[in-house]
């Protein structure tokens, strides 16, 4: 065979294969030139967004006025700015410092200069703060602005570092005037530069890395070519070497194909993979080798391999490249590829296989579908949005529009907005409109509108500029909402307010009125109450002493009876008077509970004291169980022994035979105290459902016909109830007809702390028996003004051998307390003239007389007339009408203060 003309010598092998180094050379000069070139745009890219976020977030800044802050000492008050309202202190006393656009800007750029690697400043020919002057490159950037530069773009080195340094110039808008006009500036001005550094380093960094790969493509294709030469001289040479150099030229396409970052696969027509590259084996975890030989169904679900089967037997069928989306599996989940199917031929020109180059689309396709959902969110929107051009021509309407106005999409676009213009709205709102507009700025108001039918209706409207990625303003868009309904609904919400508040004011007047007129009546009603008490306990202390002291003198039995029965209606009756009182002090929110320490035993003893006799006398048992019951308790035991003989002189009036027995539990305890509850039980007549629930109402009785057979008021489980409720229980009762009542009562009482008998009577000697042994002679003070009872105070005393003194009104006593020094002074309180309050604070200005006990004697029903005798500086309180027993008691507590009287051989006693 005759030789090739270019295989006849080695010369002419040396100049083909020079030809070949200088062609792929010049390929891998202008690619890396090319990779250098696009990673310079790369920063000058990157340089541009980041400048244009300065000036939008300056922007941003101008038009809200600035941003006030807290001054620190990081942050302190800018000196440079010179506007009135620079400082401000809110309502609530807080300082606050206005940050100008720039000065806010330049304390990101020194707070965050490491940012992503790039640094930013911006700078003046004329600085207001010398720190902020420009460096050469800064000033000559902006010399070039003034000349009619719109960029200045240089590369430099910045601490030893390569960097891409570009500035843009920021013009004065009507925001800036605003900390600027004093310099000079007027709209339109340049007034700074906004400049920044990209680091260069990782853009060509990452420009080597490429330049790396180009040059090692094109150095295998440089081989490649070489090697092809070879490959011919040898077949030239030695036909034998053919194979050998087959499998060379295979290895190089391998080394190809595996560097490419697109899956690459061969199969024959039968679906058999002849060759997979290395992204292949990566992705699908499985080698060239082992998958030689196999088709789709063994690496694949079958409904996933049908699809690829049926798409390369379309290459096949076709002879044509075929381009299809197919999902594949990864294991991160299902990715979609585009795959680009082509037919390979043999020499005759015959298709052998199918080849397929497929790229990774999953991430765009995500960003379509995002697209898709912002398309159908603004298409799907409830608010009409329109975007016009920036001639106001309207190039899109959403279907809100069509559905608000009336106009299809066809008749609005291409028309100007004001088609809806109904001449109602202000001629201001459109030149404020656009004076944002022009400025770049969103703008927001409303539009009195009309359809394309004629109605008219309000909208509130959004409207703000489109920018491009370079900045420019190419279009408008506007999100407006229908608002008419809300102003209406507004309108008369304003209307029904200015009404209630006419109706406020009206039902104020009558209601403070009213109160006055509640206030006026309760304390009528209180003042009525404490002189009732006193006009009805004053006689009554005279009749029940009297009845004492003449069963005391010695009386016939004939006497004795009557006495007793005059005894007993008084007790009765002040026990009416006592109830009555009671239940409206409890009305009129004057009880008040004492809090002291008592022994309940002792309180249940006096309980079942008072009662005793008469149980007795009836012929009843009468049991009392208290075990495990607290004795220290804190709490006003006067008011629940009130409550306890409540209910047992209940239950002795309707039971004729059988039992009482009162009993006590603790429900629950905590750290404050107790939690008790007390029964009364008896085996009386019992109620029915209907009687129990009107018993604990004022006034009501089981019986209340005119023929009833037992007596009463009907106060005495209603006070009790009151009582309970005041000590945070309750009460109840349980009764069957015939068979008897429980009644019961809860109360919560505090700990507290066990005492010893406060004297000899508290052991069990009577009060009276330790005063006439140890307090014989002792000098009392009886201020009285009332004829009997002073009678009855006088002849009580002298019972105990007690000395008494009497002062008939405030200026005796005070005038007999000045000559002599009393054991202890018994004080009537509402007397003409100087009164007992008047006459105690006298008496207490006496020198000596500072200790001297004093005791009023009050017929008052309410706490706060009690609490204005211990103000005026009473020690206690003996009650009218006088229970002996109980005075004797009081008299015998104080008196046991001082000294007891010393016995001289004539009997008379000594202080």
């Amino acid at each position: 065979m005759k030789p090739l003309f270019f295989f006849d010598g080695w010369r002419r092998i040396g100049f083909v294969a020079a030809v070949w180094c200088v062609l792929v050379g010049g390929s891998l000069a202008w690619s890396l030139h090319q990779e250098t070139h696009l990673s310079l745009e790369s920063a000058t890219a990157a340089a541009r967004s980041n400048i244009a976020k300065d000036i939008g977030f300056r922007k941003w800044a101008s038009f809200h006025g600035g941003v006030y802050v807290p001054p620190t000492g990081h942050t302190p008050p800018n000196p440079y700015l010179e506007v009135p309202d620079r400082d401000v202190v809110t309502t609530t006393g807080k300082a606050l410092t206005l940050m100008n656009p720039d000065y806010m800007l330049r304390q990101m750029q020194a707070d965050f200069p490491g940012e992503y690697g790039i640094l930013s400043r911006i700078t003046s020919l004329k600085p207001l703060n010398p720190k902020n002057a420009p460096d050469a490159w800064e000033a000559k950037a902006l010399k070039h602005f003034e000349q009619g530069g719109k960029e200045f773009l240089e590369t430099q080195e910045i601490d030893g570092q390569p960097y891409l340094r570009m500035m843009l110039p920021f013009i004065v808008e009507r925001g800036c005037l605003k900390c600027h006009e004093h310099q000079g500036y007027r709209l339109g001005d340049i007034r700074v530069g906004v400049g920044t550094a990209v680091p260069l380093a990782p853009y060509l960094a990452h420009a080597h890395e490429h330049g790396i790969g180009l040059a090692l493509t094109h150095g295998a294709v440089w081989l490649l070519g070489l090697l092809g030469l070879g490959v011919s001289r040898r077949l030239y040479v030695q036909r034998n070497d053919a194979r050998q150099e087959l499998r060379t030229n295979e290895a190089l396409l391998h080394g190809i194909a595996d560097n490419s970052n697109a899956v690459i696969f061969v199969k024959d027509l039968a679906g058999r993979y002849l060759f997979v590259n290395r992204l292949y084996e990566t992705l699908f975890h499985v080698s060239d080798a082992a998958i030689r030989g196999k088709t789709d169904y063994d690496i694949f679900p079958q409904a996933m391999a049908d699809a690829f089967v049926e798409n390369d037997r379309t290459v096949a069928r076709s002879g044509q490249p075929f381009e299809v989306e197919e999902r594949v599996p990864h294991d991160d989940g299902i990715h979609i590829y585009i795959s680009l199917k082509f037919p390979l031929r043999d020499a005759s020109g015959s298709i052998n296989a199918v080849c397929g180059i497929a790229t990774d689309i999953t991430a765009r396709k995500a960003a379509e579908e995002q697209i898709r959902k912002l398309s159908l969110a603004v298409e799907q929107s409830p608010e009409s949005i329109i975007i016009t051009n920036t001639d106001a021509g309207i190039e899109y309407v959403n279907d809100a529009f069509v559905r608000n106005t009336g106009y299809r999409r066809g008749e609005a676009l291409g028309q100007n907005p004001r088609v809806l213009q109904s001449g109602k709205t202000p001629r201001a709102t459109y030149d404020a409109l656009w004076q944002a507009l022009a400025h770049g700025e969103a703008w927001k108001g409303e539009f009195i509108n009309r359809r394309k039918d004629g109605s008219e209706f309000v909208e509130f409207a959004h409207i703000a500029p489109i920018r491009q990625a370079d900045g420019r303003i190419t279009h408008y868009v506007a999100v407006k909402e229908d608002i008419s309904e809300k102003k209406r609904m507004g309108e008369e919400l304003d209307r029904h307010r200015h009404h209630l508040e006419e109706l406020v004011v009206s039902r104020t007047t009558e209601l403070s009125a009213a109160r006055d007129a509640a206030e006026a009546a309760n304390r009528a009603k209180s003042i009525f109450l404490t002189n009732m008490s006193h006009e009805i306990r004053t006689p009554m202390n005279g009749i029940l002493g009297m009845a004492h002291l003449l069963r005391r003198g010695g009386v016939t039995p004939e006497q004795a009876d009557k006495l007793d029965k005059i005894d007993a209606s008084g007790h009765h009756l002040l026990g009416v008077i006592n109830d009555i009182l009671d239940l409206a002090k409890i009305d009129a929110g004057k009880l008040q509970l004492e809090a002291q320490d008592f022994a309940l035993g002792d309180t249940l003893k006096a309980v079942s004291a008072v009662i005793g006799d008469s149980v007795r006398a009836k012929g009843l048992s009468f049991l009392v169980d208290i075990a495990g019951m607290p004795q220290a308790l804190h709490g006003d035991a006067t008011r629940l022994s009130q409550a306890l003989v409540n209910y047992l002189g209940n239950a002795l009036k309707f039971t004729e035979r059988g039992s009482i027995t009162l009993c006590g539990r603790s429900v629950d305890e905590d750290n404050s105290g107790y939690l008790l509850r007390f029964e009364v039980a008896d085996t009386g007549i019992g109620m029915n459902a209907d009687q129990c629930t009107r018993l604990f109402r004022a006034f009501e009785q089981a019986d209340s016909s005119t023929t009833r057979k037992y007596g009463g008021t009907g106060l005495g489980l209603a006070i009790t109830q009151r009582i309970a409720q005041l000590m945070g229980g309750e009460v109840g009762v349980d009764s069957t007809p015939g068979q008897g009542s429980t009644f019961w009562l809860t109360a919560r009482l505090g700990k507290g702390q066990a005492t010893d008998a406060e004297s000899k009577a508290a052991q069990g000697e009577p009060a009276e028996a330790v005063l006439q042994r140890d307090h014989r002679g002792a000098r009392i003070l009886l201020v009285e003004d009332d004829p009997i009872n002073q009678e009855v105070g006088l002849m009580l005393l002298d019972d105990v051998g007690l000395t008494g003194d009497l002062a008939s009104d405030g200026s005796e006593a005070v005038c007999l307390a000045t000559l002599n020094d009393y054991a202890l002074i018994l004080m009537d309180v509402q007397m003409p003239g100087m009164d007992g309050l008047d006459a105690t604070r006298a008496i207490r200005a006496l020198p000596g007389r500072r200790d001297t006990p004093i005791l009023a004697m009050t017929a008052d029903a309410f706490a706060e007339n009690r609490r204005a005798c211990l103000e005026a500086g009473m020690n206690d309180f003996v009650a009218k009408p006088v229970e002996p027993g109980q005075m004797y008691a009081t008299l015998l507590r104080w008196l046991g203060l001082r000294e007891p009287a010393i016995q001289r051989p004539d009997g008379v006693g000594r202080l």
